[in-house]
This record gives C-alpha cells, sequence and structure tokens, in this order.
C-alpha cells in the first residue's frame, strides 16, 4: 500500500493509469508530464486529465450535436423554401388556367355572337350592349325617332332612367323627335346603355 506523500513507481503508476482506463499511448504521454510522482500527485494530475478527457468530449459531442441542430435548421428552411416554390409555382399555374378559361369563354362568347345571324326586318336597325353584357336587336320603320327608340330600349330593359351612347364613344344621344337615322347618319348602328 501506499503512502499519501510516499512516491510511485512507474509500473504502480502505469496500473494506476491503465484502471482509469487510459490507452498506451494516453499512458506513455502522461507518466512524460506528470508534475510529481508523489501519490496524490500523480491522482490529482490523473483526475485533472480524466475530467480534460470527459470535458473534450462533451464538447464535441456538444458541438456535434449543434452540428446536427444546424443542419436540421438548414434542411427544414431548405424544405420550407421548397414548400413556398412549390405554392407559388401552384398558383402560377392555376392563375394562367384561370386566365386561358377567361380567354376561352370571351372567344366563345364572340363566337356565339357571331354564330347566331340576327336579321331584322326593318329600315333602320340598331344593336344596343346593355352593362350587364347582354345585347338587344332593334328593328324600326324610317319615320322612327330618338324619342321612339328611348322608349322601346325602356321597355325592353324595364326601366327608363338611362343613356344612350353611340357604342365606344362618350356623346350622350339626347331624347328628341329627330328620325334615327338623321341622327346616327346611319340607317343601322350599334348603341350603348348606360344606367344614370
Amino acid at each position: 500500500m501506499v503512502m499519501q506523500n510516499e512516491k510511485m513507481t512507474d509500473s504502480e503508476i502505469i496500473e494506476l493509469l491503465g484502471e482509469y482506463g487510459f490507452s498506451k499511448p494516453e499512458i506513455s504521454s502522461i507518466i512524460k508530464k506528470l508534475p510529481s510522482k508523489e501519490f496524490e500527485s500523480v491522482i490529482d494530475y490523473i483526475e485533472k486529465i480524466k475530467k480534460e478527457k470527459e470535458d473534450s468530449v462533451d464538447n464535441e459531442r456538444k458541438a456535434a450535436l449543434e452540428e446536427l441542430d444546424k443542419r436540421q435548421n438548414i434542411q427544414k428552411l431548405e424544405e420550407e423554401r421548397k414548400e413556398r416554390y412549390r405554392e407559388l409555382l401552384k398558383n402560377k399555374i392555376a392563375a394562367n388556367r384561370l386566365e386561358q378559361k377567361q380567354k376561352e369563354d370571351q372567344e366563345n362568347k364572340l363566337l356565339s355572337v357571331e354564330e347566331k345571324p340576327i336579321i331584322i326586318d326593318a329600315d333602320v336597325r340598331i344593336r344596343v350592349y346593355l352593362e350587364n353584357g347582354d345585347e338587344i336587336y332593334l328593328g324600326f320603320p324610317r319615320e322612327s325617332t330618338i324619342k321612339h327608340l328611348h322608349e322601346k330600349i325602356a321597355s325592353e330593359i324595364g326601366f327608363s332612367n338611362f343613356e344612350i351612347k353611340r357604342f365606344g364613344h362618350d356623346e350622350v344621344i339626347q331624347i328628341s323627335n329627330k328620325f334615327i337615322f338623321e341622327e346616327l347618319k346611319a340607317k343601322s348602328a350599334m348603341l350603348e346603355v348606360v344606367k344614370n
């Protein structure tokens, strides 16, 4: 048995270090660095080395866990970015489809209008576009006036508080006793009705 202040032999120190679980290269390095071979000094030094080794392992574990967390966060951010990009693409495709459908609907509407030949057997023929997108076709004898036109449109649409304009123009056609073909300077015309 070794006393507290008694010096230890190299073989005793090697055996003690082996019991602490140090490898042969570590034992060799520790023996060279021992400040003293006294029992208490050797034990204190071994405890210090063991603690440093454990701290080093703990620090490595901590660093590895931090690196893992960092990678997981980066991976999560990347997945979120990919998901946002997928949603953006989905929205863009949906918007493109909607736009395409609206174009097709508009083209179909134009085609359906073009496909319906409207024959109006009258001296003056009028095509009237309403604000809701509907249209009406009217025919009048040559002696009909703008007042007759206004009354006929009112009876067709169910209200009389509106203005009549040439299609694509801002000028309002005032109610008067002028003949329709004189006011419009044509025997057929396109007009639009705007509610007051």
